[in-house]
């Protein structure tokens, strides 16, 4: 770390213009440069620029001789120029935009005379500037090519990144564009870095030849602090700016700036972090490289030196909120789940046409189509289908097989985001809901051995995740043995064609989750409803027989589903232990998408093979991205709490040793030494009157984009 002592220096810039980035700069020693701000993004730095003319006698300034006559000096024509100003031992670069001309009037008539003022803004403009991104560089067999849509990063085939599908992974890293299973074995996520590259490759402005107008690159050393995979982000419309100063991701306390090196534009990056920060997930974000104390106690040329600290915004914890967590886990009949209809309602379906007028002098074939109209009505929909989780469901699991003391359902979760299994969580029961799927790929065996977020293997395969399952108990086809007779209710008909005695089954049974509460929803295909529920069912006559062959009973099923819970995947830094004591502890909360914490349950039916169930013996978490939450937990408090102190200088005349992106940490020496720890984000040079301030800024950095 230097400690350096400002000095003052009282340079002439000299002012360069090109009309194209690929020509050369001519010195422009009759413009005088005015003003530079230099700042950090999203915003452009900018300059302003002085051109007299008229009838003049200039003296000698810089290459340009002393006129020994009165010179004529034109109207400028710089609007679109590129120019570069150099000055104390900087170099600032950008292109002329606006022009305000200050016509004085004519000198003998003819020759014009007035000023004109210059503003210029840095080269990143351009990226600012020129059309937004509405394309993608997609892989194909044959190569790669370009379509008309912009498709999200890490967001699947599709761009949607559902959370009942599998793949989001779309990264092709040989071609460095989007790609899918269709094209690539193993598509990779997309990171910060390469998010950016494929953008300064693809989309940066050019000319009407095609040509790159500018050439951006990213600095060799930006990799460090963008070597993280992104969220999905969706940028359809955004400038290519406007997409990197986005993915430049504050949440980890990033700052960015330019700097021209070899004619191009490299695009560097700099830690807001006086040390590295080591995460839980054990990455570790780096310090910032540039790092400066500053000692004003005997400059003569500071103006002001002025230091605002606050705690406006200085939290004592960080909470990190994901979804829901939630649980896959099996529910049967008379052990979780009940029936949700009324006696009466039974009674009715029972009784089916019967009492209606006209219906003892029908023949048998049509009392049957007249009970099967009167069943089919509103009234009468939820007999025999509608289930729901008991009303005096203890919050446990239904394994099979059932009895003893089942897992619970939900594990609880503790405010630092520990999970107990031995214990329940709270839930309102009322507000659970069914899913309509299930966290779990088709496959895939998680019967095997612990499920853990590795089960699945690489998460890259274009498909969604399985709907929840419904298994339904008939007849076992072999005597002893493991078969149970169970098998998929979508599939209860398939072997009717074998004209096997064991599988009479003309019909097939679908199942929908409920909206309206914590339940299911059975519809037979093929047959009426209630021949999967013949041991409830009394028709009124003859017509209405159900074949123990051709039916089930109402216990005969069980149905795996996934339940969102009323606890979050959630972190929190510090920890609760860690806590400080304080009359009053500040919390921020910050809230994620796609940060899931899924359980499945110790016992949970998760398929059947030749009529046997297949069960995970130890369950386990099949999603869990708590460490992600612990890593943003950690990296928010590094930012939120710690004291803000804002720096701003100024100074007499102009002083080097000042660079955006320099992360200040203390000035003074001695006893006057003042901690800062903040980057310089604006720096602004008076190059007419001799001045300059420096700014360095809190800025109010959203953890959560």
């Amino acid at each position: 770390m230097a400690i350096t002592v400002p000095t003052v220096s009282e340079s002439r810039p000299i002012v360069y213009t090109k009309t194209t980035w690929a020509g050369a700069w001519i010195a422009q020693p009759l413009m005088r440069a005015l003003t530079v701000a230099v700042q950090a993004a999203p915003g452009h730095s900018s300059a302003t620029l002085l051109w007299k003319y008229g009838s003049t006698k200039q003296p000698e300034i810089g290459d340009r001789a002393a006129d020994k006559d009165y010179t004529s000096i034109p109207r400028g024509d710089f609007l679109g120029n590129y120019v570069r100003i150099e000055f104390l031992d900087q170099v600032w670069w950008g292109v002329i935009q606006d022009v305000e001309d200050d016509n004085h009037g004519l000198i003998d008539g003819t020759i014009p005379k007035g000023v004109q003022l210059y503003t210029a803004f840095g080269l990143t403009w351009f990226l600012d500037n020129g059309k937004p991104i509405t394309q993608s560089k997609v892989k194909y067999l044959g190569g790669t090519f370009t379509i008309d849509r912009a498709i999200p990063f890490n967001g699947g085939t599709d761009g949607a990144r559902r959370k009942n599908s599998v793949a989001w992974k779309n990264y092709d890293s040989t071609e460095k564009c989007f790609t899918d299973r269709g094209v690539s074995a193993t598509p990779a996520a997309w990171k910060a870095s390469t998010a950016i590259e494929y953008i300064l490759a693809n989309f940066t402005p050019r000319n009407a030849a095609g040509a790159t107008l500018v050439p951006f690159v990213l600095a060799s050393d930006a990799a460090s602090f963008l070597d993280y995979e992104l969220p999905l982000v969706d940028y359809d419309g955004l400038t290519p700016w406007q997409l990197i100063t986005r993915l430049v991701d504050h949440r980890r306390g990033l700052l960015l700036l330019t700097k021209v090196v070899d004619n191009s534009v490299q695009l560097v990056v700099r830690s807001q972090n006086a040390t590295s920060i080591t995460l839980p997930s054990g990455g570790t974000i780096p310090a910032n490289p540039d790092q400066m104390s500053y000692n004003f106690d005997n400059a003569v040329n500071v103006k002001a030196a002025r230091v605002s600290t606050t705690l406006v915004r200085k939290y004592d914890q960080v909470i990190c909120l994901g979804e829901r967590a939630g649980s896959v886990f099996t529910v049967r009949p008379g052990v979780n789940f009940e029936a949700d209809w009324t006696g009466a309602q039974a009674t009715a379906y029972n009784a089916g046409a019967s009492a209606l007028a006209g219906y003892s002098g029908l023949s048998t074939e049509d009392k049957a189509a007249a009970n099967a109209d009167r069943r089919a009505a509103d009234d009468l929909e939820r007999v025999f289908s509608w289930w729901r989780a008991s009303l005096s469901w203890n919050g446990r699991s239904a394994t099979d097989p059932s009895g003893g003391s089942p897992p619970f359902a939900f594990p609880s979760i503790d405010a630092d985001g520990t999970v107990t299994t031995s214990s329940g969580a709270n839930v309102q029961r009322g507000g659970l809901r069914v899913a309509d799927f299930i966290p779990l790929r088709a496959g895939v065996d998680y019967t095997a051995a612990a499920i853990t977020p590795d089960t699945d293997g690489s998460d890259d395969a274009d498909a969604d995740y399985l709907p929840p399952i419904l298994l339904l108990k008939a007849t076992a086809i072999r005597a002893g043995g493991s078969d149970g007779g169970w098998v998929h209710a979508e599939r209860l008909n398939a072997g009717y064609d074998s004209e096997s005695d064991k599988r009479q089954y003309t019909f097939s049974v679908d199942l929908q989750t409920r909206e309206d509460s914590f339940g299911l929803i059975f519809k037979t295909q093929g047959a009426p409803q209630h021949f999967i529920c013949r041991d409830l069912f009394t028709g009124p006559d003859s017509s209405d027989s159900v074949p123990a062959s051709e039916s089930l009973t109402s216990t005969s099923w069980l149905a795996t589903v996934y339940v969102k819970q009323d606890q979050y995947c959630r972190a929190q830094y510090p920890k609760q232990a860690d806590l400080p004591a304080l009359d009053l502890i500040r919390p921020l909360v910050l809230r994620f998408e796609n940060a899931f914490l899924d359980y499945v349950v110790p016992g949970t039916v998760l398929g059947v093979k030749a009529g046997e169930l297949q069960k995970t013996s130890a369950g386990g978490f099949v999603r869990d991205d708590r460490k992600r939450l612990e890593d943003m937990a950690r990296l928010a408090y590094a930012w939120h709490g710690q004291t803000r102190r804002i720096l701003s200088l100024q100074f007499r005349g102009l002083t080097s040793g000042f660079e955006v992106g320099h992360l200040i940490t203390t000035i003074g020496r001695g006893a006057n030494v003042r901690t800062i720890n903040t980057a310089i984000t604006s720096v602004q040079y008076d190059l007419e009157r001799g001045g300059m301030s420096v700014q360095t800024q809190f800025a109010e950095m959203d953890f959560r984009r």
